[in-house]
């Protein structure tokens, strides 16, 4: 997303209700569709930094232990 599709992401997320209705009912469907594309894209980055956030690899003591049940000898190092 660059800086011009940000600025009219927080726009939008900016509104109240009163104004978001306000808003939309001048659009013509163009701009729904890019205003949905927005909401989407910014969703995909969301999600993208938590699991950048939530993907801890220094602590692998859960993953080994999930590992040692499909191991043989079930010392996985």
């Amino acid at each position: 997303m660059n800086d011009w599709d940000k600025n009219n992401y927080n726009f939008i997320m900016s509104l109240s209700p009163k104004e978001f209705d306000e808003w939309a009912s001048g659009l013509e469907q163009d701009d729904v569709d890019y205003a949905i594309e927005l909401i989407q894209q910014a969703r995909r980055e969301l999600s993208l930094l938590e699991a950048e956030l939530t993907d801890n690899v220094e602590d692998l003591v859960q993953a080994r232990n999930v590992l040692k049940q499909y191991t043989l000898k079930g010392n996985v190092k």
